[in-house]
């Protein structure tokens, strides 16, 4: 229950913070593409750049922890990603420190988010050899496993069913009773000052929550430390999806009108200036009783709706919903710094033809509202 109040704490920064950063990042890419190679401002600007794209990893992991992270789940192979994180380990971690993989040759497929998998792995792994300074071994092991009704009542969390386990054990120091009740927390850290934010954890936990799954650390002082992570198996036979998406190489262009709906004026003016950027037409509107005061009066001139999905008042869903009741065909774009698996659903299945979370960049902006607005 402490995790999920944190969580839920951590969900509302990183959402306040969103905003703040969709500013600065989309003000600072509206001026490096319009300054010419060998400006003076250049290397500053691309120095701003490099810090909001820090950023955006921090607010990654605070909404991954309080689990408001959209996850792209699909069939996955997880010894195939282990084999591509271990190789990442050797080069991130000391050489005196031993990878050892044990990976189960039928090992049933997951639904699984690629890149949030990997960073789970990834982050024990670090965490792992942090706990062997003088060296020792890392342990990475899978295995198809069943958990009966007699292990969901000592584990109330867990349901009964076919599993694949996770399990990282490292030769370290180890942790104490007190400690391991802890370790989930965000910003808790056993490590010097300087060395760790202390989310590493925190966000694993949020991952494998996220994918229905479940997490157990077992350790003592002086023998060590053991993750187990119990994933949810796919029936035998689903077949894996390859990621066939591609990024434009140019970015389509456009002479349509947009009304852009924000309560936060910076948010406003950065959208405006991209899509204008792009050739397109914008009109404003600050809340959701202004945005439907403008489509009632100029409906019919406009191509798109840009709406963000938290605001006071009239919030984003309604606002949707009252759209769609003036004109059933009205193409909406949700943008909303608070992206959780629920609330994208939610507005898709109102009638949104699409979802993009804060911050976004000039190209996924471009391309989300290009192929909204070309579809049928």
């Amino acid at each position: 229950q402490k995790i999920e109040s944190i969580g839920t704490l951590a969900g509302g920064i990183a959402h306040d913070f969103n905003n703040m950063l969709q500013a600065i990042a989309g003000y600072t890419e509206l001026l490096l593409v319009d300054k010419d190679e060998g400006h003076p401002d250049l290397k500053r600007l691309k120095t701003i750049e490099r810090a909001t794209q820090k950023a955006r990893v921090l607010t990654r992991q605070l909404l991954t922890f309080s689990r408001k992270m959209q996850s792209d789940l699909r069939p996955t192979d997880l010894n195939a990603e282990i084999e591509q994180v271990a190789v990442l380990l050797e080069r991130t971690i000391p050489r005196m420190i031993r990878i050892e993989l044990k990976l189960a040759g039928d090992l049933r497929n997951i639904n699984a988010d690629r890149i949030q998998l990997e960073q789970v792995i990834m982050n024990l792994g670090i965490n792992a050899s942090q706990a062997m300074p003088d060296g020792g071994l890392l342990a990475i092991e899978t295995q198809n496993v069943y958990l009966d009704e007699t292990y969901s009542l000592a584990h109330f969390e867990v349901s009964p069913g076919d599993y694949v386990l996770l399990t990282v054990t490292d030769t370290g120091q180890g942790m104490d009773e007190e400690t391991v009740l802890r370790i989930f927390e965000p910003f808790f850290t056993t490590k010097d000052l300087g060395q760790g934010t202390g989310l590493g954890l925190a966000v694993a936990y949020g991952i494998v929550k996220n994918h229905a799954g479940h997490i157990h650390c077992y350790s003592e002082p002086g023998r060590g430390t053991s993750f187990r992570i119990y994933l949810p198996a796919l029936e035998v036979g689903v077949k894996l999806i390859m990621d066939s998406r591609t990024l434009a190489a140019r970015l389509p262009l456009g002479d349509e009108t947009i009304l852009f709906v924000d309560d936060d004026p910076l948010i406003v003016s950065v959208g405006q200036g991209l899509l204008e950027r792009q050739g397109y037409r914008v009109i404003k509107a600050m809340n959701g009783e202004e945005a439907i005061e403008v489509y009632q009066e100029l409906g019919r001139t406009i191509d798109l709706v840009v709406l963000d999905l938290s605001m006071p008042g009239m919030g984003g869903v309604r606002c949707l919903k009252e759209l769609l009741e003036i004109n059933p065909g009205v193409k909406v774009l949700i943008a909303s710094g608070y992206s959780s698996e629920a609330s994208m659903q939610e507005t898709l299945d109102a009638g949104a033809r699409g979802y993009i979370g804060k911050p976004f960049g000039l190209a996924e902006l471009a391309n989300s509202v290009r192929e909204i607005i070309d579809s049928d």
